[in-house]
């Protein structure tokens, strides 16, 4: 009998994908980090927690509290009874609100102030009517700036002037 010694074969290494296993690793990695970013940075927004505050008391017939988170200027055009007054009115034309979905939320920063833009879809009794409310940050708060209704996306209908 021949006395063959087995030869092992050793399993060679492949050379070359440790490279892509990185790249796809970083892009996994900054995928997942860039959608939770997205998801809680505006869930942390502090201006959408006012913004569906407002939107609560429209829908809830609180038109006092909802005229109580606007800014100081917002009563150059209009006193506090006449706004309450005004959205009594128009809540009551268009059949009360059904609801509302907030659309985009974006921030208008100057030297000076810090500024969100809320662009709603409210769906009230008779129709969907596009809004927009302008806050400013005055302290810590938000508060209603400008408040502007569209009877479609195209069609603007301001009911105050930016100030």
């Amino acid at each position: 009998m021949s006395n063959k010694k087995k030869q092992q074969v050793t399993p060679s290494k492949k050379k070359g994908g440790g490279f892509t296993r990185f790249l796809l690793f970083i892009v996994l990695v900054g995928g997942i980090g860039g959608g939770v970013y997205i998801y809680l940075n505006p869930q942390t927004d502090p201006s959408i927690k006012v913004a569906i505050s407002f939107y609560n008391h429209l829908q809830s017939k609180n038109y006092e509290q909802a005229v109580a988170m606007f800014d100081k200027n917002m009563f150059k055009q209009r006193t506090k009874e006449e706004w309450i007054q005004w959205l009594k009115q128009r809540n009551e034309q268009y059949n009360g609100i059904n609801g509302y979905k907030l659309n985009q939320v974006s921030k208008l920063s100057d030297s000076q102030n810090n500024k969100r833009l809320v662009y709603t879809s409210v769906q009230y009794g008779d129709s969907t009517r596009y809004e927009q409310v302008h806050f400013l940050q005055a302290g810590e708060q938000y508060k209603v700036l400008d408040y502007l209704t569209k009877r479609s996306k195209d069609e603007a209908n301001r009911h105050t002037t930016l100030n």
